[in-house]
Formats: structure tokens, sequence, C-alpha cells
């Protein structure tokens, strides 16, 4: 007998994704408003986030400044909801005015926000990229995400392994109490921009997010705009292409939700604003050629609000990784 559950879960994957709520296709072909239809979409992803209250006042604490070459690195906490005070560094240059643009960097699996700020010796597939981002005169607010680093449960940071993430055990039992870890972790990019609105009034915001912190940074940058433009490195992609297709962390995932949307749907809703992709050519876990399949769609909704130029894809030789070729720049130029 063969085995028939690969062909089971890719047919399932089939049928609801043809009969999924907010198709792009919908406005494009004229059915509905690209706004009405926005709003729809993003109405289905807020509940199915389901999205903690947020914090009436943010506590912001500063733990003191640490000068490096041409920068300052500070970190910060802030309460992102009741009882989760989140870490973050914020870095910035010697040299930051009124328009500096402020990027909330957002790290993927590995070593949390640590890895991306500088403070690990080695680099990895991340390539400090937030300290890169200063360094090209941007400031940079940096938060650990939920169940990496700091934000891990007890049995990882006594487990030896600094890699070792929480998703699991975090993702289960927030699920069984009505919560959702991507919920989670955007509503920590949410209260990290209401920082940010508190400590640089009036400076333009942009994001940059790898793998899973492409993820959240895509869930972010579609909730709220504030954001004006972003760099999503290593992720987007199609669902049946990239986190159905192999085995992924369960923090990717929320109930039905190729049932309500494909990637490529959710990526439509970020226009008209700035968008630019990051794609190896050997992404193991999301790849190439998927990436430049739903480019295809992307493109055509910001060809109908008349903002082509605003939509980039940076296809690069290489593996799951940031490139940093055009997105620091890419940030500049629109951040402003």
């Amino acid at each position: 007998m063969n085995n028939q559950m690969a062909d089971l879960l890719r047919n399932l994957y089939c049928q609801r994704t043809a009969e999924r709520q907010w198709k792009a296709e919908a406005f494009l072909e004229g059915e509905i408003s690209f706004q009405a239809w926005k709003e729809g979409l993003l109405a289905t992803l807020r509940q199915a986030l389901a999205l903690p209250a947020q914090p009436g006042d943010l506590q912001i604490r500063c733990e003191g400044d640490e000068p490096l070459d041409g920068l300052i690195r500070r970190r910060i906490t802030y309460l992102a909801e009741e009882g989760l005070r989140t870490p973050a560094y914020v870095l910035e240059p010697q040299d930051a005015d009124e328009k500096t643009p402020v990027v909330i960097c957002l790290h993927g699996h590995g070593y949390g926000v640590r890895d991306i700020v500088g403070l690990r010796e080695e680099e990895s597939y991340q390539k400090k990229f937030a300290l890169t981002a200063c360094r090209q005169k941007m400031i940079v607010i940096a938060p650990e995400l939920a169940g990496f680093g700091e934000l891990r449960l007890p049995e990882e940071l006594k487990g030896g392994k600094d890699d070792a993430s929480s998703c699991h055990r975090l993702y289960t039992n927030l699920l069984a109490c009505g919560r959702s870890l991507l919920g989670m972790r955007v509503n920590q990019v949410i209260q990290a921009l209401n920082a940010a609105e508190q400590l640089y009034a009036g400076h333009p915001i942009g994001l940059m997010g790898i793998s899973g912190g492409g993820t959240v940074g895509l869930l972010s940058m579609a909730l709220d705009e504030r954001i004006r433009a972003g760099v999503i490195s290593g992720y987007a992609n199609t669902y049946g292409d990239s986190i159905l297709a192999m085995r992924h962390c369960v923090d990717n995932f929320w109930p039905d939700m190729v049932g309500q949307m494909e990637m490529p749907d959710l990526l439509c809703a970020i226009a008209p604003r700035p968008m630019l992709w990051e794609t190896g050519s050997k992404d193991p876990i999301y790849p190439q050629s998927a990436a430049m399949k739903a480019a295809q769609l992307v493109r055509k909704s910001y060809e109908q609000l008349n903002a082509q130029a605003a939509f980039e894809v940076d296809p690069f030789e290489g593996v799951h990784e940031i490139h940093g070729v055009r997105a620091f720049a890419f940030l500049k130029e629109h951040c402003v």
C-alpha cells in the first residue's frame, strides 16, 4: 500500500486555497475595490492573530549607553503587554538628526536580538544587519521576539544551547488559551513602533526582518501603516511552496490560514507602500522560484495602484541569508 499522506495534505491545501476568502484576483479583476478588499483581509487577520490588549503605558526604561565606532548602542525595555517586558536595543548614529529614519529590525530563528546588533562575535545568516543599518545612517530599534534569547522559557534558558527557542511550548500554550504566538510577536512590534514615536517623534519609520523576523515584519507592516517602507528577507513566497512544503517551526502558522489568504494575497495588502524582497537562489526553505512566482501577482497590485516603482525584488546568488546590497539604500530612499 502506498503512503498517501503527502498527497492528502497537498490535496487539502489545494482545496482550501482555491476556496480562500481573500483572493487578490478579486480586486485585480474589479469585483471589489482594493480598499474594501484590504480592509476585509486585515479584519480577518486581526481576528486570527488574537492580538492582546495594549498597555496604557509602555514604561520605557533605558539601561545605559555603550559608545561604539561612530554610533551609540543602548539597551531599553518596554511593556508590550501585561506580563511581557520586552528587551530591545537602540542603535543610533552619533550624527543623527530629526530626519534620520528609524528602522525596526527583526531577527529570525537563532540567538535572538544579540545576533543582529553586534553582540555576538560570530556571524550567522543574519550578518548583524541591524548594526549595518545603523552604520548606513539609520536609527535602529531591535526588539527581542518572544521565544528567543532572553524571552525563552526556563527549560531553554537552562539547557545550555543559546540558539534553542521556546517556540513550540509557547505556541501550544497560547493556542490552548485562545492566543497566538504570531499575535504576541506582532504586538511586540506595534509597541516598538509606539516606543519609536515616543523616543523619536516625527522621524519616518521603516522595517527590516529576515526569516521568522520577515514573517512578523510582513504581518506588522500589513496591520500598521506607520511603517512607511519595508524589507522582507528570506520569507516572501507562497505558503504552499515554503512552510507547507517541508518541516517548519510551528510559529509560522495560525488556524485555517490558507482558507483565509495565501501569502501573495497578504503581500498585496502592503501596496502601495514601498516594499523590497530579498530571495536567495539556494534558499532551501523559501525557494526563489516560488518567490518570483508570488512577485508576479504582487507586482500587478502595485501597477493597479500606479505604484510600480515602490515594489522591488532583489534575487541574489546565495542561501537563506541577508543580502543587503539594495536593502539599506531602499529604506533610506523611501523612509522620508
